[in-house]
């Protein structure tokens, strides 16, 4: 995604633990970095409509667990607040860190991400990229209603991920990442990936919402990355990294924004690719939090 992670490849990841569970069709993966156990769970793109009837011939797709047969799409449906729903939702995704035996911890879902884009009108930049972006695709946006576009089209998240019990401190903080050990080759240890929601924008762009964690023997790191591109108007990255030291008592999430114009992209520089984005374009926003254990 960016200089800070490089690709594990042409690497040999030992993994602790990845299986296939039956219930709700998910690959789970896992690892233990000191007092912290991370888990990363997969699952298939939700479904547009209830298969419920599917469960007699299909009991793989049965969102288990309290016995309910229930389709997954029955069961993540009613959590899930947003109107207008990205065309790619993985509603069972999710990278969960817990610290000491699950007591609290950070994880990152695609059901609370999906719930934190507005689903109302805004009045900053993208209103303004949406009239720039409906006025330029006229003739494929014809059958679209006003009511159509009356929302965050864009589906920006707000979300930094969730925080879960009653152990985690969180502050402002002048501390940065330490971006020389993180730009290090050291030996990965874990490494996985997965996407929490994406959608094309009826193919005049793209908006997606991934995430990737990397553990070397010294630290761990997570980057949750929203990339939008709107052809011809615009590119926006909405990354939140998280960094956790060996032995430290405390991580650091730091959040940043980069948005340009298109037109005011370097020449060299393609739209499609957003790691070369984002090493083009300076941050116009840089939040940094601490994170203590208590």
């Amino acid at each position: 995604m960016d200089h800070a992670f490089h690709s594990p490849d042409t690497l040999t990841v030992p993994v602790e633990s990845k299986k296939p569970i039956t219930a709700y069709n998910l690959e789970t993966n896992s690892h233990t970095f000191g007092n912290v156990k991370v888990t990363v769970t997969k699952g298939p793109m939700l479904s547009s409509q209830c298969q419920c009837s599917s469960l007699k011939t299909n009991p793989e797709e049965i969102a288990g667990g309290d016995g309910e047969q229930r389709c997954v799409f029955c069961r993540y449906e009613p959590k899930i607040t947003l109107k207008h729903l990205p065309d790619m939702v993985f509603v069972q995704n999710r990278l969960v860190v817990a610290f000491f035996w699950g007591k609290f911890g950070i994880e990152f879902n695609a059901v609370d991400a999906v719930n934190s884009i507005r689903d109302t009108p805004t009045t900053d930049a993208r209103v303004a990229s949406a009239e720039v972006w409906q006025a330029a695709r006229s003739e494929s946006l014809k059958t679209h209603t006003t009511h159509a576009v009356q929302y965050d089209w864009t589906y920006t998240p707000h979300y930094r991920g969730t925080i879960f019990g009653q152990g985690l401190k969180v502050e402002p903080t002048d501390l940065q990442l330490d971006m020389n050990l993180l730009t290090k080759k050291d030996p990965v240890m874990f490494f996985d990936e997965l996407q929490l929601y994406g959608d094309e924008l009826d193919d005049n762009g793209c908006a997606e919402l991934e995430i990737k964690i990397r553990i070397v023997e010294s630290y761990m790191f997570i980057l949750l990355r929203f990339y939008l591109r709107v052809d011809h108007v615009m590119v926006r990255i909405q990354d939140t990294r998280l960094f956790l030291e060996k032995d430290k008592p405390y991580m650091l999430r730091e959040f940043s924004v980069r948005e340009s114009s298109i037109s005011n992209l370097p020449s060299n520089v393609s739209p499609m690719d957003a790691s070369a984005v984002w090493q083009a374009l300076q941050p116009q926003q840089v939040v940094v939090e601490k994170i203590t254990f208590s």
